[in-house]
């Protein structure tokens, strides 16, 4: 994110007249450095009022790293040479560049957060704020990003993690060009750049959360610029030819109109990386038309714009059920660019002109430690003080047995996943097995081994890629759900194999990128953009015949009707008396839309069921009327999110929906 701005250098070292093009409050500005933030920016703009209208924009945020490297790296790197450079006098003048406009956007954000945010959302945003105050919110961020934690779209800080990552690197630069200063400084910026460059394309197929969010792996994109400030300060400067430039540009505009399919962090990132560093090397003139005044406008704002558009975005998701119209997002863009104007020249440019001297220092730092006392004052006594009743375990991740049970690899019958030593039941599929746990545990009539992994439907040979679920991810699936067939053949114990999925991204079109796919008679599977639903039912009857054929019997249990819109949300904001725009009176299901979803799903169960030893379950009788599906029973809120049930939703249905009963009946009599 834009966070630096090229401080003016001292009398012994001058400028050259070749880059200097303005001069603002003892700062020399690069007026074609402007330009690539206000594209950077508008970028990110763009992509979040409406991913359609720029589907690269989120590239802007790379641009910005490599811009920020470049600029902080010639600041201390000259200092550094000299002999002048002062660590103290450096952070203070970070913190005085950075912290004004990132403490108003704080402040801002809370005031937003009180009056839209539940009571509950508002402990996520205080987690948040103490990570932004202490530069580690992408530490926190990613901390927050598995299956079950809160969409990254409610989060009202969700881009400060790029703030964070940045100070971070800007901490440890000076020790690193001290280092190098004893021998040498380029070849060890790219010895790091090709070290943090291996680990973020190697990691990126196995923990791409970690590599989105963490330093190691995107300081490469911040050491790209280093390695071009260096250059460019060498008594020897390289030139790149102007041709050249032009191309780099091109590639850029390019890349953010049409990025690569690839995971990000990825091939797309490397060349948004590369080419703005060739615009580095050196200057380029844009001129001064309309258009090139325009880019440098909102060059100036860049930073107050990234720090405030996305909380208005964010607040805005927690008020629509459905997807935020897109007049109403660009209306919040044009709010975010006028507030930023106003953030740059009352906050930032104030701030910036005032003399680094140690009293204005310590006023500073005592002026922000108050006012940040003031904000965790306010956010951590709504935090503390949740609805009556304390805070609801509705909004806990459902992982059943518990949250090692929820697995990353092979299946193995763990003792904390099992609800007795001696199981006969086997519970196997993805989230949606997860949160029948409780109702099957509460009974003591039966045991049950838990086997489940996110997103990995108990389909033998199938797996969706998509997101983060990546190719590297749905091999994981296929060898999961392969090593659950072998415990069932090694255990005959198990009588009843119960199957739990969501289903739908099996038979819904879009939603998957793709999928990795082995008919259970190949040996390698293939991956492909369009899913043949008949191997989906293929595997799923050889499944069936396999666990049959030894007297066991399967059970199908469908998931309880889902919504497009956050139920438990819904009924938060309803009970809390906040707006909630587009969800139906209750917080209501619609029953025929939830039937039409699931269409695929009924398809197979008719299809499955004339097999000896196959059976299937729905919750729908209980909980709909026809016309509507409840969200609550006898006040009991069912819902943790669009579909997934609480802990005690689950309970709840396994008595009331007599699921318990049936499974019970299964284990003690013969037929159908």
């Amino acid at each position: 994110m834009p966070s630096v701005t090229e401080t003016g250098i001292r009398p012994a070292l001058p400028f050259s007249p070749v880059l200097a093009r303005r001069v603002e409050h003892g700062h020399v500005i690069r007026d074609d450095i402007q330009l690539l933030r206000g594209v950077a920016v508008l970028a990110v703009l763009l992509y979040h009022a409406d991913k359609s209208l720029l589907p690269g924009g989120y590239l802007g945020v790379d641009v910005f790293f490599v811009l920020s490297g470049f600029l902080i790296t010639r600041n201390i790197y000259r200092a550094v040479s000299c002999g002048i450079f002062s660590y103290g006098a450096f952070i203070a003048d970070r913190f005085r560049r950075l912290l004004p406009a990132c403490y108003a956007m704080l402040l801002f954000s809370a005031v937003l957060a009180t009056f839209f945010l539940t009571r509950q959302d508002m402990a996520e945003f205080v987690k948040q704020t103490l990570g932004t105050l202490t530069f580690s919110s992408n530490i926190v961020l990613w901390r927050q990003s598995g299956y079950f934690d809160g969409a990254s779209s409610l989060k009202l800080l969700l881009h400060t993690w790029s703030l964070s990552l940045e100070e971070q690197y800007y901490l440890l630069l000076p020790p690193i060009l001290y280092l190098g200063r004893r021998g040498n400084t380029l070849g060890l910026l790219l010895l790091l750049f090709a070290g943090s460059l291996a680990a973020c394309f190697s990691g990126i197929l196995y923990k791409p959360s970690a590599v989105f969010y963490l330093l190691p792996f995107r300081a490469w994109e911040l050491l790209a610029g280093s390695v071009c400030a260096v250059l460019m300060l060498r008594e020897r400067a390289p030139t790149v030819p102007h041709v050249f430039k032009l191309a780099a540009l091109a590639v850029l505009l390019l890349t953010l109109i049409f990025p690569p399919t690839a995971p990000h962090p990825g091939p797309s990132a490397l060349l948004v990386v590369l080419s703005t560093a060739i615009l580095m090397v050196g200057a380029i003139d844009f001129g001064h038309s309309p258009l090139a005044r325009g880019m440098y406008f909102f060059g100036d704002i860049s930073y107050s714009l990234y720090l405030i558009h996305w909380p208005l975005i964010a607040v805005a998701n927690h008020v629509y059920a459905d997807i935020v119209p897109i007049p109403v997002r660009l209306g919040l863009m044009i709010a975010a660019v006028a507030l930023s104007y106003l953030s740059f020249r009352l906050v930032e440019q104030p701030f910036r002109a005032v003399a680094s001297t140690p009293r204005r220092r310590v006023f500073m730092l005592a002026s922000g430690i108050g006012a940040l006392v003031m904000l965790f004052a306010s956010g951590l006594y709504v935090a503390r003080n949740p609805l009556p009743g304390g805070r609801a375990a509705s909004d806990a991740p459902n992982y059943g047995l518990g949250r090692t049970c929820a697995f990353d690899a092979e299946f193995v019958a763990r003792p904390a996943c099992q609800s007795s030593p001696t199981p006969s039941v086997l519970l196997w599929g993805d989230s949606y097995a997860m949160h029948l746990a409780d109702a099957l545990a509460q009974q003591e009539r039966f045991g049950f081994v838990q086997a489940t992994k996110s997103l990995c439907g108990p389909v033998p040979g199938v797996a969706p890629v998509t997101g983060a679920y990546n190719a590297s991810w749905a091999q994981s699936c296929l060898s999961f759900n392969d090593s659950v067939i072998r415990y069932l053949d090694a255990h005959p114990e198990i009588r009843l194999v119960i199957l739990g999925s969501k289903w739908r991204q099996y038979f819904v079109s879009g939603n998957a990128d793709g999928f990795l796919v082995r008919r259970m008679s190949d040996a390698v599977p293939a991956f492909t953009t369009m899913l043949d639903r008949n191997i989906v039912e293929a595997n799923l009857r050889t499944l069936v015949s396999r666990a049959t054929s030894s007297g066991r019997k399967v059970l199908i249990v469908l998931p309880p009707p889902s919504s497009d819109f956050n139920i438990y949300q819904c009924l938060q904001r309803e009970r809390e008396g906040l707006p909630y725009v587009g969800a139906p009176d209750g917080c209501q299901i619609d029953e025929a839309a939830a039937m039409l979803k699931d269409a695929g799903l009924s398809a197979l169960i008719r299809h499955l069921s004339p097999l000896e030893g196959v059976y299937s379950f729905s919750f729908r009788p209980l909980l709909c009327d026809g016309k509507r599906c409840r969200p609550e029973f006898d006040g009991v809120s069912l819902y943790r999110d669009e579909g997934h049930l609480t802990p005690r939703g689950s309970r709840t249905l396994g008595k009331q929906s007599g699921l318990n009963a049936y499974i019970d009946g299964l284990l003690t009599v013969n037929g159908k």
